[in-house]
């Protein structure tokens, strides 16, 4: 694949209030008993410790690439990070441009350190335009 192959987990998710909904999942098996399509967290709170990933791409309105979670500040309490390990994440807000509007994350997690590269970012991006092309044309809400 494009992001090197035997990735952990490539998502969509899409924001829900106070959670984030899994719309669609891909990757190893473990990967996807945790994050199954309509699997759900609860959003954090305010305090950016235990916000999910995808609510820190969301809430910044810009693509999160993390390389080192010991290095970047803020996510000490991440769930992905010290519940399930997933210490490793691109991701990139999308947004429906038609109504009901829908918001979400297209995003990769991994749990090796060094397969996430910031390369991958762009097709991380490439991915989410593709996405926010075809999600327009259906209704999801």
């Amino acid at each position: 694949t494009a992001l090197g192959g035997g990735i952990s987990s490539l998502l969509i998710m899409l924001e829900g209030p106070g959670e984030m909904i899994v719309l669609c999942s891909e990757g190893e098996p473990s990967a996807l008993e945790i994050y199954s399509p309509g699997a759900s967290g609860p959003k954090g709170s305010g305090d950016s410790k235990d916000q999910l990933y995808c609510q820190v791409a969301l809430t910044s309105d810009s693509t999160l690439f993390i390389d080192d979670p010991s290095t970047f500040p803020g996510l000490e309490e991440n769930e992905d990070y010290v519940k399930f390990g997933y210490g490793y994440y691109i991701g990139t807000p999308w947004r429906q441009a038609s109504p009901p509007y829908l918001t979400g994350t297209v995003a990769v997690m991994e749990k090796v350190q060094g397969k996430l590269r910031k390369e991958h970012v762009v097709t991380v991006e490439l991915f989410r335009d593709l996405f926010e092309q075809d999600v327009s044309s259906v209704e999801l809400g």
